[in-house]
């Protein structure tokens, strides 16, 4: 009789007797709720097998294999899930097997951040870690980052989000994933002089509603002596500047900013 078949003999005869569990590393993960995904190391004990392999690698394509389970496809499942399915596996062969599963190390995560943040590249991350908090280690976002628009590449599939922390759905919900890609888009570039505290070039999200009160504002306000009420719009492809009245929203709301065009705020 071979080693494996001397085991699983053993294992018949005391498996339904033995119904202690074996102790686990104190340094198991317990987490109940994570998704295994590859390069997680799993620890599978069977009691009534002690010499059998106990340390098992989830592999790149989210499997392993077991004697008595043969492949098992972890990625995507949590602990739990894999403790029912392993269970499934191992009564084919083992008469009510007594064994526990856990999670002994995680695989790095990292996701990476190119576009209009301070610095691009690749980013670890821990688990339970948001888009902002991504952003974060990036830098946080250029002069030059839209807020409204940003492209969150998962799974080869583009997720269009919103940077802008006061969206529920957006960055301060959405948990990232290994082998994410967030790109930041620019925005539209948009000149603010006159009459403002800090004259410059700004950038203005793509679905701003006001976005003459948005570029006002990004210039720090108006001054006192500014003339709200004919701000002038000054686009190149205009042989005139477009006059807007900022008191009145309903007007200044129908005025939507392009690429390149600047805001003057006379006196």
């Amino acid at each position: 009789m071979n080693k494996s078949l001397g085991c699983m003999a053993i294992a018949l005869f005391l498996g339904s007797s033995l119904a202690a569990q074996p102790a686990m590393p104190e340094d198991r993960l317990e987490s109940k709720t994570r998704q295994l995904q590859a390069g997680d190391r799993l620890e599978i004990h069977i009691l009534t097998l002690p010499e059998l392999e106990k340390t098992y690698l989830v592999r790149a394509d989210g499997t392993f294999y077991h004697p008595f389970a043969g492949e098992v496809t972890a990625a995507g499942k949590t602990l739990p899930q894999l403790e029912v399915l392993l269970k499934q596996r191992f009564g084919k062969q083992l008469r009510s097997p007594a064994f526990r599963v856990g999670l002994t190390s995680t695989a790095e995560a990292e996701a990476s951040v190119l576009g209009e943040v301070h610095a691009q590249g690749k980013f670890k991350f821990s688990e339970g870690a948001t888009v902002m908090d991504l952003l974060a280690q990036a830098g946080g976002l250029s002069e030059k980052a839209d807020r409204d628009s940003a492209i969150l590449v998962r799974s080869n599939k583009q997720i269009p989000i919103s940077l802008t922390p006061t969206v529920e759905d957006g960055v301060t919900t959405l948990k990232v994933r290994n082998g994410d890609i967030l790109y930041v888009n620019r925005g539209k570039r948009v000149g603010v002089s006159g009459e403002v505290q800090i004259k410059g070039v700004y950038a203005i999200g793509s679905k701003s509603k006001n976005s003459i009160e948005e570029a006002v504002k990004s210039a720090g306000g108006a001054n006192e002596t500014a003339a709200l009420n004919r701000v002038q719009l000054i686009r190149p492809s205009l042989a005139q500047p477009i006059v807007v009245n900022l008191l009145d929203p309903s007007q200044s709301s129908k005025v939507v900013l392009e690429d390149g065009d600047t805001v003057l705020v006379p006196p």
